[in-house]
């Protein structure tokens, strides 16, 4: 009898089988034993590998990881930790919190394990196999993978659901945010629809849009695009909490009042938030930013959290694909929430993907970004491309204010700098990947 070894994936996790077969019959014919072993306790988890990716040239502690004495760990930090953090992000693996700092903790571990679960890998360490694989898989240096939105879902249906929600500003520049929206909807062939006591504005346009698919081609439908717009006043809250339910691409503008969540009405005002932020289980699990900052200078104390209040109540569709974007100073200190816990299991990464941004955001270009996101996903771009498209049109907007006394070109160059690197996508790496150019 001849002993045969054959690695198989058994449920996305490659697995091992050992069998037994006759010498010379065939490749594993008269099956006798068969027995799973996970790859972690085999062995071939730090098999030697060659690295050949120029990122990854001369950096000595990759070397010892590729050569299977090591695992990449904090002992690593600096230039490897580095290296291996901007490969994850140019194949979508954003590190939306700390990005590439050299250091290595719970993101950079979060990353790679979602990167080797795109290769069908288990586990969340950076083993040789799994540097060899992100050796392979990642751009040459200054490249980026690009990725698409998952089109076929969006579109299948025929219709494509949109909601704008504008929250409310004290300085007023929401009204300028609804009229810029509309100006919008008007110039590409949006007809409104009769209002609705109680409902957003809706609004609807027939089209043909051409998108990729999963196998490679592209395909022409006719879609029916609704655009919900919410703005400010009494039932905005709930309204955007359907629109979360309910739409396959739902956008926030406005302030996120120091991460608690979007507002529809003044300051310090409990009626119209959306709470995301704050009083959630992973808050008082310590797992979310800590409610006391968030409460410096808002006062919402008494409000439960919309999002998790929904999860208990089953408001999700969990076969449903969403787009979501939080166009808020502070988006990211609720990004927590929104991958930790307080929406259902089947709202994942497979389901939901998101956008925000990674700090301030001119009042000026908010509502642009927002129609740059539309215009890209009606033109089926990458969502790279998008991004990059919704922070150059946002600095465009900027430009086009009217300079005045209080609003300089110094104030003009000091808003600017605040659109470089503003959009960040998280955990896109998984999302179909676009073709790589000639």
């Amino acid at each position: 009898m001849t002993h045969k070894v054959l690695t198989v994936p058994v449920q996305g996790n490659p697995m091992e089988v050992f069998y037994f077969a006759p010498a010379g019959e065939g490749p594993h014919p008269g099956l006798l034993l068969c027995q799973h072993v996970p790859l972690a306790h085999t062995g071939i988890e730090n098999d030697p590998v060659t690295l050949s990716n120029p990122r990854f040239a001369k950096v000595p502690q990759l070397a010892k990881i590729a050569g299977g004495k090591a695992v990449l760990s904090a002992a690593d930090n600096g230039p490897a930790v580095k290296a291996v953090q901007q490969a994850l992000i140019d194949l979508g693996f954003e590190m939306v919190r700390h990005g590439r700092d050299g250091s290595f903790g719970g993101e950079t571990r979060e990353a790679i394990g979602l990167f080797r679960q795109r290769r069908g890998m288990a586990g969340d360490e950076l083993s040789a196999k799994a540097l060899g694989e992100l050796d392979g898989a990642a751009p040459q240096p200054g490249a980026q993978e690009q990725h698409y939105f998952d089109f076929e879902r969006l579109f299948e249906d025929g219709y494509l659901d949109v909601t704008i929600a504008i929250g409310y500003d004290e300085g007023g520049s929401h009204v300028q945010g609804e009229k810029t929206a509309k100006d919008w909807l008007k110039a590409r062939g949006f007809e409104a629809a009769p209002p609705e006591p109680g409902k957003p504005a809706l609004h609807r346009l027939r089209r043909d849009v051409t998108y990729p698919t999963k196998d490679g081609n592209r395909i022409t439908r006719e879609v029916i695009v609704r655009v919900n717009l919410i703005t400010p006043g009494e039932g905005a809250a709930a309204q955007y909490g359907k629109a979360l339910s309910d739409s396959e691409i739902a956008i926030y503008n406005g302030h996120a009042r120091r991460g608690i969540g979007p507002d529809f009405d003044e300051d310090k005002s409990p009626r119209e938030n959306f709470v995301i932020g704050i009083n959630s289980a992973l808050h008082a699990a310590g797992r979310a930013i800590p409610t006391a900052k968030v409460y410096q200078s808002h006062y919402v104390t008494d409000k439960v959290n919309d999002l998790e209040e929904m999860s208990k109540a089953g408001k999700f569709d969990k076969e449903k694909y969403r787009v979501w974007f939080f166009g808020a100073c502070t988006s990211l200190a609720y990004f927590d929430e929104l991958r930790g816990g307080i929406l259902p299991e089947s709202v994942d990464r497979s389901n939901l993907d998101l956008l925000g941004t990674s700090h301030e955001m001119p009042k000026a270009a908010s509502v642009a970004g927002t129609i740059a996101l539309l215009d890209g996903i009606l033109a089926s771009q990458t969502i790279e491309q998008i991004a990059a498209a919704m922070m150059q049109r946002g600095s465009e907007a900027i430009d086009a204010v009217e300079e005045k006394p209080g609003y300089t070109k110094a104030d003009k160059a000091e808003l600017q700098g605040y659109m470089k690197n503003l959009i960040v996508h998280e955990g896109v790496g998984g999302n179909p990947v676009a073709p790589a150019g000639p």
